[in-house]
């Protein structure tokens, strides 16, 4: 019998094949990957911060809800109050009634009272030395006799 003979392998082994990059490449891809840290740092601090806002939101539709319900417990209170404020309205409406007649009447006393004081106070006319030449001058008929 033959004895097989073994074949080597056509296979190459991979070899690293190198590119040279100019430096305005290699820049870029540096500016590259720092963006790229840096937009992950930016998005991880979003995460973060959205967390905090979700909680937030959480906290806020807790106090909606209790403020709901003290609400609805308030319109229960004032349904049973309601009869006794309407008797307080009337009374303090009349209460505003009676506020407008003694106001009125105090308006009243008032303009009395400056009404005279405008009549004793009358300007003098200062009269001319030639102005007590009465004869041409007919009496009227409604004037007092002396």
């Amino acid at each position: 019998m033959k004895k097989g003979v073994k074949k080597k392998s056509s296979r190459k082994k991979p070899s690293i094949i190198r590119e040279h990059k100019s430096p305005k490449e290699i820049n870029i891809e540096r500016a590259l990957v720092e963006n790229f840290i840096e937009l992950q740092k930016v998005m991880s601090h979003m995460s973060v911060n959205f967390n905090e806002l979700t909680k937030e939101i959480k906290n806020l539709l807790k106090l909606f809800e209790d403020s709901a319900k003290s609400l609805a417990e308030k319109d229960v209170t004032m349904e049973q109050t309601g009869r006794n404020d309407k008797e307080i309205i009337k009374k303090i409406d009349g209460l505003m009634d009676q506020n407008k007649i003694i106001a009125k009447g105090l308006v009243m006393i008032h303009g009395n009272q400056n009404q005279p004081q405008q009549k004793n106070i009358q300007p003098k006319i200062p009269q001319e030395e030639g102005s007590d030449d009465l004869s041409g001058y007919t009496k009227s008929i409604s004037s007092p006799k002396k």
